[in-house]
């Protein structure tokens, strides 16, 4: 089915891509419908992709796997404890990665605040020599 419908997306693509060719045979309006479906198809695939990679963080394979591993053989309380002790130390994690970031990006706005502000200082100092 993945097949079928990649191969359907390059196919539209390439339509759409060959304009000269099918300008030829074509009117412009049904031209633009085909670039149009194409760009749409590519979307799709684009989306669905873009939707994956925003549920593939603390839910991935690996990690429900390994709580399977963890829990396997436990009675259900165990279970719900090692869970909710795994997902809080995920949650831990993810915002300490989260606040790593922030710090980074902040510091360097901040580096680039400080040179345009050098830059200006240097600029009136320039004007008063």
């Amino acid at each position: 089915m993945k097949t079928i419908k990649m191969l359907s997306v390059l196919l539209i693509t390439m339509m759409a891509l060959s304009t000269t060719v099918l300008a030829a045979d074509w009117g412009k309006d049904t031209m633009e419908k085909v670039k149009s479906a194409g760009t749409q198809a590519v979307e799709k695939v684009k989306g669905a992709s873009a939707q994956a990679m925003e549920k593939a963080g603390e839910q991935s394979v690996f990690n429900r796997v390994s709580d399977w591993f963890a829990t396997v053989g436990k009675s259900d309380e165990e279970k719900v404890a090692i869970l909710a002790e795994r997902k809080a130390r995920r949650a831990a994690k993810a915002a300490e990665k989260k606040a790593k970031e922030t710090k980074a990006i902040a510091e360097q706005k901040s580096k680039e605040a400080r040179a345009v502000a050098a830059k200006q200082a240097q600029k009136l100092k320039d004007q008063f020599k």
